[in-house]
């Protein structure tokens, strides 16, 4: 799983090895999931994006995280020896996502707005 910034794993490149546990509790906990989050932006990174899955590892024993293998940035990045090129797509991001990106662009501005 490569590794994301700040936190946690993204979803879009995934290897394992047969009967790998840890796949098999993702696919098993995503009819838990299946669910409304609110917003569509949430709903997908809840329910099956990369927060399903960094909280799915989160909740894994030491033991069991040790058999779960980060990708570096190295290899998954826009720079160094890349196996893998990255495009920036975003496919599933709605306007509600879009406006909580400006939202926090632009949160000095929101709060004199506010009076804070």
């Amino acid at each position: 799983f490569p590794l994301t910034n700040p936190m946690g794993f993204s979803n879009d490149v995934m290897f394992a090895s047969k009967n790998h546990p840890f796949l098999g509790q993702l696919i098993d906990n995503l009819p838990k999931k299946n669910r409304w989050f609110g917003l569509p932006y949430l709903t997908v990174l809840y329910s099956t994006g990369p927060m399903f899955l960094s909280l799915s590892y989160s909740k894994l024993s030491s033991d069991e995280r040790s058999q779960v293998l980060a990708m570096s940035p190295e290899i998954y990045s826009q720079s160094g020896t890349r196996y893998f090129n990255h495009l920036q797509g975003s496919t599933w991001w709605s306007i509600d996502a879009k406006f909580g990106q400006w939202m926090l662009r632009n949160w000095g501005f929101i709060a004199c707005l506010a009076g804070f």
